[in-house]
């Protein structure tokens, strides 16, 4: 929520309620925040100060953190050089994971991508294992479906659409591509995106597919280009939201994906729970993008047995639906860092690991802080935007 009465300043003078108070802002290079002696948990924040840094290019993540200029670094973007802060007794280093997928969305809508042969082609051509130890240094979860193994519902799809080149040129053939084509990909100023985007140029290349790279700096000309206008072909960007399968039922989303079948499984099924829900005149809870209610149980029969029956039917309908984006249609499937990807999917998936909520159980991902420093969390958790 936004008070009208600030919105012109902002971006300037934030208002907010967390702990900490807003100071100054050095465009580019960092923010500086206070305590808020008037936040509402005595105690809180232990911290009188907290300055965070802005260091784009992971070498000088890296050289930040050896000369202690920095004390902790949450989300570190060098895989590669992870290993070498797990040895060093200075830091705490500690990997973590998310529901975040990290996606090669195709667009449905041009040519030929629209082809879902063309589609499954791409995805056969696509080997998780060597985007993940290519890009990634291993620290990375293959997923085959929109659906990270932390949510509710999951189900291992990664031998839908596995690893074979022999079919994807025979796939190609038969859309009317024997000799392969030529299609660009839009890729975000960050190195693990790029360095992926790189291992699927070589992997598609290897059938016949020349992809092209672009950069798009991301967020502001990403968001304008791909996500409003869809003026792309391939992109590569991390989905940060969990649960979010119903993206593919989104007529204007921005993969340009439409499918009846799919769109019906879904319906049917959130109509179905919610009935269930609405029945058993308990609690609902959301599962796999819709809700799903724990039904109050006839008096006649044990509580404790309908209700444990009621959550095992909300995660079997939770599964239902995530099978029903492999009979939907055969699109681009994915590999995650630290995640799981989507049932053969218009896009290959990554899910990188990303820092979790303060009051979590989970550690941040690749967050590397100094032993004898202080750490802190953010009182946000998980980011909402199409990155």
């Amino acid at each position: 929520m936004i008070d009208p009465r600030t919105v012109n300043t902002n971006k300037t003078s934030p208002i907010g309620t967390g702990p900490f108070k807003f100071k100054e802002w050095r465009r580019g290079d960092r923010v500086d925040l206070v305590r808020n002696p008037e936040y509402w948990q005595p105690g809180v924040p232990k911290l009188a100060s907290v300055t965070m840094r802005f260091i784009g290019d992971p070498q000088a993540q890296a050289a930040a953190l050896r000369a202690g200029d920095i004390d902790a670094f949450p989300n570190f973007a060098a895989p590669e050089l992870f290993g070498e802060f797990q040895k060093d007794a200075r830091f705490k280093a500690v990997v973590g994971v998310t529901p975040r997928k990290l996606v090669a969305a195709l667009n449905n809508q041009r040519d030929p991508l629209k082809d879902a042969g063309v589609r499954q082609a791409m995805m056969s051509a696509f080997d998780r294992k060597a985007v993940i130890d290519g890009a990634f240094s291993g620290f990375v979860t293959p997923i085959g479906s929109h659906f990270a193994p932390t949510d509710p519902g999951y189900v291992d799809l990664t031998s839908v659409w596995a690893f074979d080149p022999t079919k994807a040129r025979k796939l190609l053939a038969e859309a009317g591509y024997p000799n392969g084509f030529t299609v660009a990909i839009k890729t975000r100023q960050m190195s693990d995106t790029t360095r992926a985007a790189e291992v699927m140029q070589e992997l598609l290349a290897d059938v016949g597919i020349t992809l092209n790279m672009v950069p798009s700096e991301f967020p502001a000309k990403w968001i304008d280009e791909v996500f409003l206008k869809k003026d792309y072909e391939v992109s590569i960007i991390d989905h940060a939201e969990p649960m979010d399968i119903d993206i593919y039922s989104r007529p204007t989303y921005y993969f340009g994906y439409h499918n009846p079948k799919f769109d019906w499984r879904r319906e049917s099924h959130g109509r179905s729970i919610t009935s269930r829900a609405l029945q058993g005149g308990r609690s609902c809870s959301r599962v796999g993008g819709t809700r799903a209610g724990w039904g109050r149980p006839p008096a006649a029969i044990p509580p404790q047995f309908l209700r444990r029956n009621h959550r095992r039917t909300a995660r079997n309908d939770a599964v239902s639906v995530h099978r029903a984006t492999v009979e939907a249609a055969a699109n681009f499937g994915r590999a995650a860092p630290g995640r799981p990807p989507n049932p053969g999917r218009r896009r290959f998936v990554a899910d990188r690991p990303r820092h979790a909520p303060s009051a979590s159980n989970r550690t941040n991902p690749w967050s590397i802080t100094s032993a004898s420093g202080l750490t802190w969390e953010t009182d946000t958790g998980h980011r909402h935007n199409p990155a």
